[in-house]
């Protein structure tokens, strides 16, 4: 009587020392998780931070370099504008509109030749491939409506004719820009990072004009 007694009371305590060293486990086991998840989010954030100083850096280099060695009168030997002809300089920067509008025609067409092949998205559903064509289309509008607004009230309020070589420079920015980030977007989606160099040199040169 006394021995089964006695293993009555060691066999609760061996299962509540089994279920708290379970819970123990399990509790390591998410902490450790939560940390290699909390690991790659900081990796992500620095590989974002650092594809983002590479397009800075490339648009101020190229904004000095533009500034300092290409002018109107000798990149532009056709062109006879002076800080005059307001309207001649702001139909000169639409002109260069053709660069953003190219992305953003790849954009329509790609999604339209995806939905025409596509069984689903013919009838109107969006597959996950096409979510993010949509989401190329999207954010290209969103720069393409920054990019075009801000260039057309710089233009309209220059003062030194020269400054119209940056605008030149900032749509041939926004075209690498958009056709580098398309590519890295569609093909590393679960990378940010790798996208951040192309939507940072559409983004910088805009807000520097």
């Amino acid at each position: 009587m006394y021995v089964d007694i006695k293993y009555g009371l060691i066999l609760p305590i061996i299962v509540a020392l089994s279920c708290l060293l379970h819970r123990i486990l399990i509790y390591n086991k998410k902490q450790l998780l939560q940390q290699q998840i909390k690991n790659v989010f900081i990796k992500l954030q620095h590989d974002v931070i650092f594809n983002a100083i590479i397009a800075y850096t490339l648009t101020i280099g190229s904004f000095l370099f533009t500034h300092k060695y290409f002018t109107i009168n000798k990149t532009f030997k056709d062109l006879k504008l002076d800080n005059k002809h307001t309207i001649d300089i702001i139909l000169f920067t639409l002109r260069w509109y053709i660069c953003q509008i190219i992305p953003l025609f790849w954009g329509i067409a790609v999604i339209a030749n995806k939905r025409y092949f596509s069984e689903k998205s013919i009838q109107g559903g969006i597959t996950n491939e096409l979510d993010m064509d949509i989401r190329y289309l999207q954010n290209t509008l969103e720069q393409v409506i920054l990019s075009c607004i801000i260039n057309l009230i710089a233009t309209s309020n220059i003062q030194n004719i020269n400054h119209l070589s940056w605008i030149a420079m900032n749509s041939i920015f926004f075209l690498t820009g958009r056709i580098l980030f398309w590519y890295l977007y569609t093909h590393y989606p679960l990378e940010p990072g790798k996208r951040a160099c192309g939507f940072g040199l559409t983004f910088y040169p805009s807000i520097l004009t």
